[in-house]
C-alpha cells in the first residue's frame, strides 16, 4: 500500500507482516535473506543471564566516621583499584596488617594530575579519571574504590565555573544551554561504573537535609550530584556513635529495604544482609 500526504511529499511504503532488516526496504525488491535480522535473538532468557556478579555500593557520612577504612578493609574483594581524591587514603591502608595491604593500588589524583606549573589541575582531573576508568573497567574481578565521589562533583563544579570551554555572557555567567555540560561529565563517569563487572565502592560526604521552609529535616543526605543514586545499586548513611557504627539504607535496587539498619557494617556484612533479606545470591 502506498500513501502520500496532501503536500506532495514522497510516498511512503508500508508492508504487512513487515520484517526488520539491515537493508533499506524499497518498492523495487524484497530484502535479501542475509539481510534479515532476527530481532528476538538480541534478547536473552532471564534464566540464562548470570546472577549478580558485582556489588556497587556507596556510603556517605560525617567526617571521621570510617568511610575510607571500610572501603579498603580486608573483606573488600581484591585487587582494589582506588582513586584517592583527598590525599589521605594511604592512612587507611597503613592501618591494615601487612598481608591485607597486598593487591591495593592507589591513584592519588591530587599528586598525579598537575598543570603546567606543577599545581593540582582541577579542570583536567575528571577527564583524566574518565580515561583511567575506561582502561580498567573491563577487569573481571576486584573492586573499584572512589574516595570520595563528593570531591569529583566539586571538581566538576570548579571546571564549570572557571573553564574556557564554557560559553559565557559578557557578565561572566554561563549561557543557559551550557548548564547541562556539568551533569553530562558526571553521567559519563557514572555510566562507566555501571558498565564494569568489578565491584564498586564510592564514599561521599553528607549534609543535613533542609525543608522547603529552611528548617532542618532531621536527617542527612549525600553531598554529591543529585542523580548519583542511579549509578549505584545500594547506598546509605554510615553513622558513628563512639566506637559503634551503623549503616542505614537510604536507597537500593534490592527491594524495599529503605531505613533498614545494619550494625557493625562492612562490605561483606552488607552483602550478606541483602542476601538474607531478599534471597539474592552474589557470585
Amino acid at each position: 500500500m502506498r500513501m502520500s500526504d496532501d503536500w506532495g511529499n514522497t510516498p511512503q511504503t508500508t508492508v504487512a507482516n513487515a520484517v526488520v532488516t539491515n537493508a533499506v526496504v524499497t518498492n523495487a525488491a524484497a530484502p535479501k535473506a542475509e539481510d534479515i535480522v532476527d530481532v528476538k535473538s538480541r534478547f536473552k532468557s532471564a534464566t540464562e543471564i548470570p546472577g549478580v556478579g558485582a556489588f556497587k555500593v556507596g556510603w556517605f557520612a560525617l567526617d571521621k566516621a570510617g568511610k575510607s577504612a571500610m572501603a579498603v578493609a580486608p573483606d573488600v574483594p581484591r585487587p582494589i583499584y582506588a582513586f584517592d581524591t583527598e590525599n589521605k587514603l594511604k592512612i587507611a591502608v597503613e592501618l591494615l596488617k601487612p598481608e591485607d595491604r597486598k593487591d591495593i593500588y592507589i591513584l592519588n589524583l591530587q599528586k598525579e594530575v598537575l598543570d603546567a606549573e606543577g599545581n593540582f589541575d582541577k579542570e583536567g582531573v575528571v577527564p583524566y579519571m574518565i580515561e583511567t576508568l575506561k582502561g580498567i573497567k573491563d577487569i573481571e574481578h576486584g573492586t573499584i574504590v572512589i574516595d570520595s565521589l563528593t570531591s569529583l562533583w566539586d571538581w566538576i563544579q570548579y571546571w564549570f565555573d572557571n573553564s574556557d570551554e564554557i560559553k559565557r555572557s559578557d557578565s561572566g555567567m554561563p549561557y543557559r544551554f551550557e548548564y547541562g555540560k556539568k551533569n553530562s561529565r558526571f553521567i559519563e563517569l557514572g555510566e562507566l561504573l555501571q558498565q564494569t563487572s568489578m565491584n564498586v565502592i564510592c564514599t561521599m560526604k553528607c549534609k543535613g537535609k533542609v525543608n522547603s521552609d529552611g528548617s532542618d529535616a532531621g536527617y542527612n543526605i549525600m553531598q554529591c550530584y543529585a542523580g548519583t543514586g542511579y549509578f549505584l545499586e545500594f547506598y546509605g548513611e554510615l553513622e558513628r556513635v563512639g566506637k559503634k557504627r551503623t549503616f542505614i539504607v537510604r536507597g537500593t535496587n534490592y527491594g524495599d529495604l529503605d531505613g533498614m539498619k545494619i550494625d557493625n557494617p562492612s562490605f561483606d556484612t552488607i552483602r550478606k544482609t541483602i542476601s538474607k533479606q531478599t534471597g539474592i545470591k552474589f557470585a
